[in-house]
């Protein structure tokens, strides 16, 4: 037995960590009747109705073996992959897309640097007298600042983003505040009142950020 991905179109549908691959190809999968085969419900033939209470039953004898999936691309987009080597594809898929953007992967260090520092901080609090803690993020502070400047335009992307998040955070509280009476302390009056306060915070929040994409 060995680690599948079923992928459809792209998007990763199903992972287990215990898949059977045939002789023939075909994948097969632990159920509660035993192994299974996988069944492409894309491929030509596939009729729900009838394929289903099939494989319920195990009965897959009955099933035709051109809807069976197999290792590897199959009919309508679907995709059977090991386990590792799909991890392989996206770490070097991952590593490629960081040697074209550095201002990434140094942004992703800078946040390390100050995730550790507030973790040594943390954890040992009034007793952390090294001050490796404060040390580590008072470098973190200074390599962002030199890091937006070296990358304005990354800086510029993130700060919209920023923005947007918390645009949503305020959307998000709005919707709430239709919803959450306070017991019945806030009328239907307050709690409007309520709602067009965050969302007008959130559209001034949009935008900003869009005003931030803007300025080149």
């Amino acid at each position: 037995m060995t680690g599948l991905v079923v992928i459809r179109d792209g998007e990763v549908k199903l992972r287990v960590g215990k898949g059977n691959i045939h002789a023939d190809g075909t994948v097969w999968l632990p159920t509660v009747k035993g192994n299974g085969p996988l069944i492409n419900s894309s491929a030509a033939g596939f009729d729900r109705a009838v394929i289903e209470p099939l494989l319920r039953a195990g009965k897959y004898d009955q099933i035709p073996t051109n809807l069976y999936a197999r290792l590897g691309a199959n009919e309508g987009g679907l995709v059977v992959m090991y386990a590792e080597e799909y991890d392989r594809e996206r770490r070097a898929e991952a590593k490629a897309h960081l040697d074209a953007h550095p201002e990434i992967r140094e942004r992703q260090e800078i946040t390390a640097l100050f995730e550790h520092g507030h973790h040594i901080n943390d954890e040992w609090g009034d007793d952390a007298d090294t001050g490796e803690g404060f040390r580590l993020i008072a470098e973190a502070e200074r390599r962002l600042a030199a890091w937006r400047e070296k990358y304005p335009e990354a800086a510029r992307e993130e700060r919209a983003e920023n923005l947007i998040a918390k645009a949503e955070h305020e959307e998000s509280i709005a919707k709430g505040a239709l919803t959450f009476d306070a017991d019945g302390w806030l009328s239907s009056k307050d709690q409007q009142k309520r709602y067009d306060e965050h969302m007008a915070k959130a559209a001034d929040l949009r935008k900003q950020a869009e005003e931030v994409r803007q300025d080149k």
